[in-house]
């Protein structure tokens, strides 16, 4: 029988990461920020949030081409939609992206496949082990079977050029990258020099998982200085030891996701797309990768040992960093790249946590879409201020 399955591992809350409680916990409890006339309007149990709703200006797109491309024996799931007609050129490079999680799958993102109704071929696909590519099953040793599962040059090195190759767009394209991805397409910069990249937009990065872990604890701008003090003080007093599975840090934890991660996951109702992402997100990779807690990367954790500071000097490329009001890269953890890109410009949305394209979908198209049209026309050139 075939060591690999394409459909999530069903878990209990018990054996979730904290963001995966997160959706438990907001479809569940009702985590709500709406106001209550308009919840006496509406049956709860009747609304229901697409992303496609929450994506301004989004056209009547043809159904994606779908398909899979075969990567060291596991098969990696893409979806293209093509850019509409009459918007499009043959000037427009397609734009490929790169989801975050880790171990969790590009649905999220959706709200980008807006930049195909201006022309230009949109490009998601999701990693080996979630989401519709194939996943390890239960019974494989994930450290003998599938080593490079647990390596993040094989996301960056290997998969993403391989998906590239296959789509025939290696040769002209733009990234756009989330939280780990964004560390992924750095990687993939840095190692691979790609003659074909046009340009990278980061949304949410960070470089090296030391100044992310500092950073939650800053006394000025960190995240876990905002929670309440005496919740604080639980919050790390549970993480001192470890206990990550215990209702209570998971309460804490539930918070400063919704906080921190996605104001609008953070309402009664999870957006369809972020729900999908949920399901297909591989917790137990996730761990492997990131570590059980939002709050801090686990020093055991594959992602612990990535550090891209000292290398940003050598990104020729042309970047768009962002990052949010209520993120978890705060300032200080997105300073390094601002200090370091030879070629870069920055925005902050203030109407958003962590998932931008989420939380703010018309905006970041916006600003994805003018940003790719300057570098096209005018390289490095077109760059704005980098506090812009």
């Amino acid at each position: 029988p075939s060591v690999l399955t394409s459909a999530p591992v069903s878990t209990t809350t018990a054996t979730m990461s904290p963001l995966a409680r997160l959706g438990v916990l907001a479809a569940s409890v009702g985590l709500s920020f709406l106001s209550s006339s308009f919840a006496q309007e509406e049956d709860p149990s009747d609304w229901i949030w697409t992303c496609d709703d929450l994506t301004p200006d989004l056209c009547d797109l043809s159904s994606p081409e779908e398909g899979t491309v075969e990567v060291r024996g596991l098969n990696i799931y893409y979806r293209r939609y093509r850019a509409v007609k009459s918007a499009s050129s043959p000037d427009k490079a397609p734009i490929v992206v790169i989801h975050g999680g880790p171990a969790q799958s590009h649905d999220y993102l959706l709200s980008l496949k807006q930049q195909a109704c201006r022309g230009r071929d949109v490009i998601f696909y999701d990693q080996a082990g979630c989401g519709r590519s194939d996943w390890p099953s239960l019974e494989s040793d994930l450290d003998k079977d599938y080593p490079w599962l647990v390596d993040p040059s094989y996301y960056a090195n290997l998969e993403l050029p391989a998906v590239l190759d296959h789509l025939g767009v290696s040769d002209r394209y733009h990234i756009f990258a989330h939280s780990w991805g964004a560390v992924l397409a750095q990687l993939h910069a840095l190692d691979d020099k790609p003659p074909g990249l046009v340009s990278m937009t980061l949304s949410g990065p960070m470089t090296d998982a030391r100044i992310y872990n500092a950073a939650q604890l800053d006394e000025e701008d960190g995240t876990v200085t905002q929670l309440p003090p005496f919740v604080q003080k639980r919050l790390l007093a549970l993480e001192a030891t470890e206990a990550y599975h215990t209702d209570e840090y998971i309460a804490i934890d539930g918070l400063f996701s919704v906080m921190f991660t996605s104001l609008t996951v953070g309402t009664s109702v999870i957006p369809d797309c972020c729900q999908d992402t949920f399901e297909r997100t591989n917790w137990y990779l996730y761990d492997r990768l990131w570590g059980p807690s939002e709050v801090r990367i686990s020093t055991d954790a594959a992602l612990y040992g990535v550090r891209t500071t000292d290398r940003l000097k050598e990104i020729k490329y042309p970047v768009f960093v962002t990052s949010a009001k209520w993120d978890l890269m705060t300032p200080k953890v997105i300073k390094p790249l601002l200090d370091n890109l030879p070629h870069s410009e920055y925005h902050m949305f203030m109407k958003s946590a962590h998932a931008s394209a989420l939380d703010e979908p018309g905006p970041t198209n916006d600003l994805l879409s003018d940003f790719v049209g300057r570098m096209e026309s005018s390289g490095v050139d077109g760059l704005r201020s980098a506090s812009s």
